[in-house]
């Protein structure tokens, strides 16, 4: 496990993300990361067919982006989990000094990923 939390960067410029964080809205939401911070945020909840759970996590370091998400889901073939923790490849020092802002997502670089499957481990798989 990766672990993200907040820290104290300053002379570089900010991240914006833009995200999708509720399927009831017609788009993307900008958020604008400080170095050295940490947004996260929790989405879903009950539907049709049980539920689905997603916990996000995104640091910005001020050339590096990091993204954790964790995942928890059941329905009627059981209960799933995701785990998964990407960043973007870094910037240049000369490109962070450039810009006002860094508008992302951008190209995405796995750190780690990991899944559950309950109902495969009860069968033996």
């Amino acid at each position: 496990m990766v672990d993200i939390e907040d820290f104290e960067v300053t002379g570089t410029p900010n991240a914006n993300l833009w995200l999708w964080v509720d399927t009831d809205y017609p788009g993307p939401v900008k958020f604008k990361l400080k170095p050295g911070k940490v947004l996260d945020f929790s989405t879903g909840g009950l539907n049709e067919e049980g539920y689905s759970y997603a916990y996000h996590k995104y640091m910005w370091t001020g050339c590096r982006l990091y993204q954790e998400l964790i995942t928890d889901a059941r329905d009627c073939d059981g209960r799933f989990e995701t785990y998964g923790v990407w960043h973007t490849t870094d910037l240049h020092a000369n490109q962070c000094q450039e810009f006002d802002d860094i508008d992302y997502p951008g190209n995405w670089k796995e750190v780690t990923t990991c899944q559950r499957d309950y109902e495969a481990e009860k069968a033996g798989y």
